[in-house]
């Protein structure tokens, strides 16, 4: 259950209100900071990592799937967390799991673009993206957060085979609907 403090913090954070922003980041960046640094990172990945979290926390606000039982910031250094672990494993060349494989495929449609092309990118994804039903949208969202099959089974209620399929199948209709829309391509496109 949602304290009112973290309803103010959450939609602050929808709104782009940049003093709870602020404010939030002051109040969480050093317990990101020091666990990704106790576990072979540096400044550059605590920013990196507490970035991509906090995108994560606004997308699953704005989609209403933002769903924890303790604290905000508890469910958010969770998250740091996950975000971290998953590129441990990546850079340790260990198996990659297919969360891990997911997230990275849907960021590297957007990494080498300039910004207004990368933010046009990410409206046409986004577009997409909310086109889906609200259980893909969250096996899509549960995944982003480094969740494991397992894990997305006990919190959906699913068997982990199907949590395993939907998810392909999940992500492959985003893909699929990208992949036919005209501009995306243009955008996505190697430039020559």
């Amino acid at each position: 259950m949602k304290s009112q403090r973290d309803n103010q913090i959450i939609e602050g954070i929808i709104a782009g209100d940049s003093f709870i922003i602020n404010s939030f980041y002051q109040e969480n960046l050093s317990f990101a900071s020091r666990y990704i640094k106790a576990h072979y990172g540096n400044e550059e990945d605590v920013r990196d990592i507490f970035q991509d979290a906090m995108i994560i926390i606004y997308r699953k606000s704005i989609l209403n799937l933002l769903h924890f039982n303790g604290s905000l910031e508890a469910y958010f250094f969770g998250i740091c967390k996950n975000l971290w672990r998953n590129r441990l494993r990546k850079k340790n060349k260990v198996i990659y799991d297919n969360v891990l494989l997911e997230y990275k495929i849907d960021e590297a449609y957007f990494s080498d673009q300039p910004n207004i092309e990368k933010d046009l990118s990410r409206k046409i994804y986004d577009k997409y993206f909310l086109k889906l039903s609200e259980s893909k949208r969250e096996l899509i969202l549960l995944s982003l957060e480094g969740k494991s099959s397992k894990e997305i089974s006990k919190i959906t209620g699913y068997t982990q085979g199907y949590v395993r399929k939907k998810k392909h199948k999940s992500k492959n209709e985003l893909q699929n609907s990208l992949q036919k829309d005209p501009v995306f391509l243009e955008l996505t496109a190697p430039s020559i």
